[in-house]
């Protein structure tokens, strides 16, 4: 079972009018209008991730996106949480034989 396939153009992962908030030579995290998307530019497909705050960081590792977000509780306790997805395949990517 190959790790991806492609679904478009390396282009796809550059559309028009859209902020950069991380990018390597394999991918790319950006903001689109109020929307976050990454791509793995060999796959050619973006993916929407998860809102992150304006200023809460994003990375890449090969073709793994994070998020890093903080959010407060109902009882007023704050957290930090990352969110991972693979932009090979955004379902069954990491949890893959």
């Amino acid at each position: 079972m190959p790790q991806w396939h492609r679904e478009g153009p390396p282009s796809r992962c550059l559309p028009p009018r859209s902020q950069t908030l991380v990018r390597s030579r394999a991918a790319r995290v950006y903001r689109q209008g109020r929307r976050v998307f990454g791509c793995l530019f060999a796959r050619g497909k973006p993916i929407e991730l998860e809102q992150p705050a304006a200023d809460e960081p994003a990375t890449l590792a090969g073709p793994l996106a994070a998020l890093h977000f903080e959010y407060e509780d109902d009882y007023g306790d704050t957290h930090l949480a990352w969110r991972i997805v693979d932009l090979r395949d955004e379902s069954y990517g990491i949890n893959r034989p």
